[in-house]
């Protein structure tokens, strides 16, 4: 088990995967008084990550989420709209 500050192993039993993230992401943007930049892919669990870093951002106070994102040339255009 990795624990630390950065890896607190605080969990609550009664949580799902997704209260649980939110939860992780919400840690994060305190930790680092909102300075946070998620990287996107593209792809589907990157796609999670930014929306969770969304949640959790707009519900803090400390506005959209940052977010960068390396167009691979072959990307659909509904995922260099999002």
């Amino acid at each position: 088990l990795f624990v630390g500050k950065a890896r607190p192993a605080v969990v609550d039993e009664g949580q799902n995967v997704f209260e649980a993230a939110l939860d992780r992401m919400r840690f994060i943007y305190r930790e680092f008084d909102g300075n946070v930049v998620t990287s996107n892919s593209g792809g589907k669990d990157s796609t999670v990550v930014v929306e969770l870093a969304a949640r959790a951002s707009m519900e803090l106070g400390y506005g959209p989420a940052k977010v960068q994102w390396l167009g691979q040339e072959c990307e659909f255009q509904a995922t260099v709209g999002y």
